[in-house]
């Protein structure tokens, strides 16, 4: 087992359109930001027995025997490894075996385990970690058979593209640490080997991707292997190394040389390799167009919704959500036109007036005191995505500390996205305050059980991210009314693609059923644009729903808990509680609530 780290109204139409698609370009961007890491192999080699005599037993064994199994999981989520009893680990990607994919010995036995436990006996926070993870562990089991259909390769947020950053990010806290990245390195190849069989045995079953989107990675993994000389893999570890106490004038010397080695012999022919191997696989696939279109396909896309958004609803009820807050924005942006028809003018080329991240961070954490509560002391650090990686990495991205020192923080910016009109301010509202650096920071600070880091609830992350980018608008905006509008425009260009991504994955959308629903909303936006929209959609299915279900379903509670709670509603409470719980699925939250609301 590796447990792994998406009628409306009608006034003023003609306006609402022109609204629409200044900004529909943007989201396209924005809604496929990838803010952490992905888990790579969903199946472990060993059977391990995990510990049942305490709970905090069974759940630390876990978390170690998970956060041990790769090497880039660990130096991510900790800083201190010697602190939970790890003194010893192999430096690897993960599994490699092919045999083993069909094995979930390990994921029934933890499951077992924690059934074992009397949920009565178990403390409130116990019982919530209990629940998190047997949800977690019965959706894995329930789909684990179609891990073929996994897109482990994809143009946005697949490991082919995240990986370049992810080797630039790792830390280098102790000399050791230096030592293992340089092993990594010499793995990459094999490793990538490991991920063309993958491919091999996706094309032998004619499920192989199709070539459209097989070209765009091709073209990335030529990108990356321009130049191998300059690059900046190279650059970065020089410096790093450079800045490091502990090693002698000539041992920096050696590590750079074999740093240079390693990228040269087995980073660089990593990719040649794979833009090779699915330059041979194109062609295989007998299948085109969304999931359901494949045999099991429609199966699995229950599943990554499921499991993406945190949401138990239906993809029927998800559609009904996705309606209903698009309605709503329509209203809104009717509402703002009648209290101000000038305002038009001002969105077709509004700015929130601040140009620097670091001024618009600090701008952002003054206006969230009075709606969140205040934030341990933290740090962070803006860089920015290397100009090779522009074209394939998402305008921003928030890259997750230790969760025993999350006191640094990284947040990258993309340059390019910038060029294109992408508005920073709501990026960072998204990635820095009060978006994923906040609720990473503040809910670390809550000490949860560590078993907990190593759980995926992407509809939990990006949609509070999503969430509160929304309410931004307004916090950060000039004028209210033009913050209203814009805040309720990007609802609804997220419920569009919330849209699309169900309407290719579920209900078989061609490339002109996407183009006839935008057209019939927003107008001819042009061949390229419906291009790019479905074949995000094809290439990384349910993705945008974990942005756009997520911030529904935060968006369904904090309504439940107005209506509730009434003038005692206070959204600084109500935030607390929602980041002291932490990652979940929703129906979780909600039960949570319904004590919190009661108290």
């Amino acid at each position: 087992m590796h447990i792994k780290i998406m009628v409306v109204y009608n006034m003023n139409s003609n306006y609402l359109r022109r609204i629409l698609c200044i900004f529909l370009s943007a989201l396209l961007i924005a809604g496929c930001c990838a803010c952490s890491f992905p888990g790579n192999n969903p199946k472990n080699a060993d059977v391990h027995v995990y510990a049942t005599d305490s709970f905090q037993a069974f759940t630390d064994d876990l978390f170690v025997d998970e956060v041990t199994s790769d090497s880039i999981t660990l130096n991510y989520l900790l800083a201190h490894p010697e602190n939970y009893g790890i003194e010893s680990y192999d430096v690897t990607y993960g599994s490699t075996d092919i045999s083993l994919l069909d094995d979930d010995s390990q994921t029934i036995q933890a499951l077992k385990s924690l059934k074992s436990f009397k949920y009565q006996s178990l403390t409130e926070e116990e019982q919530l970690t209990y629940d998190i993870l047997k949800d977690y562990l019965e959706t894995y089991l329930e789909y684990s058979d179609l891990y073929l259909y996994d897109k482990t390769l994809s143009p946005t947020i697949g490991f082919n593209c995240q990986l370049p950053v992810v080797l630039a990010e790792y830390s280098f806290r102790t000399t050791q640490d230096v030592y293992d990245y340089v092993e990594l390195l010499k793995q990459t190849d094999e490793y990538f080997q490991f991920l063309l069989e993958l491919e091999k045995m996706k094309s032998e079953k004619g499920i192989f991707m199709m070539d459209e989107i097989a070209d765009m990675i091709i073209e990335q993994c030529n990108n990356f292997t321009k130049n191998p000389e300059e690059n900046y893999l190279i650059e970065i570890f020089d410096g790093k190394v450079d800045a490091m106490e502990g090693f002698s004038a000539d041992e920096k010397s050696n590590l750079k040389a074999e740093n240079k080695a390693a990228i040269l012999e087995h980073v660089i022919p990593a990719y040649t390799l794979l833009a090779e191997g699915l330059t041979t696989l194109k062609g295989t696939g007998k299948y085109d167009g969304g999931l359901c279109n494949y045999p099991d396909g429609g199966k699995y896309y229950e599943y990554l919704v499921r499991s993406g958004t945190g949401s138990s609803r239906s993809i029927e009820e998800i559609e009904e959500l996705i309606d209903d807050y698009m309605k709503l924005g329509y209203r809104k942006m009717g509402t703002a036109l009648r209290e101000n028809p000038d305002v038009l003018d001002s969105a077709s080329d509004y700015s929130f007036g601040i140009d620097d991240p670091y001024d618009i961070l600090e701008d952002l954490q003054k206006r969230i005191q009075k709606d969140f509560p205040a934030l341990p002391e933290t740090s962070y650090t803006i860089k920015y995505v290397h100009k090779s990686l522009e074209d394939n990495m998402s305008p921003a991205f928030y890259m997750t500390p230790a969760i025993d020192d999350y006191s640094e923080n990284s947040i990258y910016i993309n340059n390019k996205s910038l060029e294109e009109g992408q508005e920073l301010y709501t990026t960072l509202a998204h990635e820095g305050f009060p978006g994923h650096l906040y609720q990473t920071v503040y809910t670390a600070s809550k000490n949860l059980a560590p078993v907990r880091s190593i759980l995926n609830f992407p509809g939990y992350t990006e949609g509070w991210a999503t969430y509160v980018e929304l309410l931004s608008y307004e916090m950060g905006a000039i004028d209210e009314t033009l913050g209203s509008l814009l805040s309720a425009n990007q609802l609804i260009v997220l419920g569009l693609y919330a849209k699309c991504d169900i309407g290719v994955n579920y209900h078989g959308w061609t490339l002109d059923d996407v183009s006839s629903y935008v057209e019939s909303l927003f107008g001819d936006l042009g061949d390229d644009v419906m291009e790019e929209i479905y074949y995000s959609m094809v290439s990384e299915p349910a993705n945008y729903l974990k942005y756009v279900v997520g911030c529904m379903e935060f968006m369904e509670l904090r309504q439940t808990a107005e209506d509730t709670l009434g003038d005692r509603f206070d959204p600084v409470a109500f935030h607390d509680f929602i980041m002291t719980t932490g990652p979940a699925p929703f129906d979780i939250i909600q039960n949570r609530m319904e004590s919190w609301m009661n108290q």
